[in-house]
């Protein structure tokens, strides 16, 4: 029996997981019956991703293999969310087995905002990344996450370190499903805000 981890946001990127020397082996996948969102309101005053549980909803993702030493540092990184344990039925990805276990971080209960906040921006650089790690497994997969997130409509904080291709192709695909989307950047931040 192995143990795996979706990714649903920034842990598709393989830079993300390096830097918490995670593997950088994953599998796309898809999920069942969750909705994910930009509504994950963190203490560093900065909005995140998370998912619920959305009966007829699914998203996309990764799975990646991890030992229970790597999982116990993984929940030290994602102070914000909780560990379950997902129903193996809810998967579809090639090669993961029915013994199998894979976990998934929901937001806790008072991490969870359902309305944009100028105190709690999205970090341009945190969806360049995450974006870009879709891009590895293509256009079509990209826009499915685009797609399969709500809460698009947010205040950004452009702290955007990527000038190249990719960020033009991100902000035409962001823009393509969200036109409106990019127009709520953060342009004065109040002076007890911290970004």
């Amino acid at each position: 029996m192995q143990q795996f981890v979706v990714g649903y946001g920034s842990l598709i990127s393989v830079e993300s997981r390096k830097k918490s020397n995670l593997s950088e082996a994953a599998v796309p996948m898809s999920l069942e019956g969750y909705g994910r969102g930009w509504y994950v309101q963190a203490r560093n005053n900065r909005t995140y991703l998370g998912v619920l549980p959305s009966p007829g909803k699914s998203i996309n993702g990764v799975l990646f293999s991890i030992t229970s030493k790597e999982l116990e540092e993984l929940d030290k990184r994602e102070g914000a969310y909780d560990r379950v344990e997902v129903n193996n039925a809810s998967i579809k990805a090639e090669h993961f087995s029915p013994t199998d276990t894979a976990w998934i971080y929901l937001p806790k209960k008072d991490q969870v905002k359902f309305s944009p906040s100028p105190h709690f921006p999205v970090s341009r650089r945190y969806v360049d990344d995450t974006i870009a790690g879709c891009l590895d497994y293509g256009e079509e997969y990209a826009a499915r996450f685009i797609k399969s997130t709500s809460l698009w409509l947010q205040y950004w904080r452009n702290n955007r370190i990527r000038s190249n291709e990719i960020a033009q192709k991100i902000d035409q695909l962001v823009g393509e499903y969200y036109p409106e989307s990019m127009k709520v950047e953060i342009t004065r931040q109040s002076s007890n805000t911290k970004l």
